[in-house]
């Protein structure tokens, strides 16, 4: 499936903006270290969806080498 296959950078997108979001607070003297942890979460979810979407492709229609 298509969807699969392009979700996790959705989750780098994410990931991006909450580093935006974690810098912003830093700069202003807020708590920024939910935001950080946001992002580690979103960049830790690209991989685990990446490596689960190679894991369950048929043989023969998985990703193009």
């Amino acid at each position: 499936m298509l969807y699969f296959k392009y979700l996790p950078y959705a989750f780098l997108g994410v990931a991006i903006i909450f580093i935006i979001d974690a810098i912003t607070r830093y700069a202003e003297g807020a708590d920024y270290i939910p935001s950080a942890l946001l992002a580690v979460a979103a960049v830790a979810m690209f991989f685990i969806r990446r490596k689960s979407y190679k894991r369950y492709t048929n043989p023969g229609q998985g990703p193009k080498k």
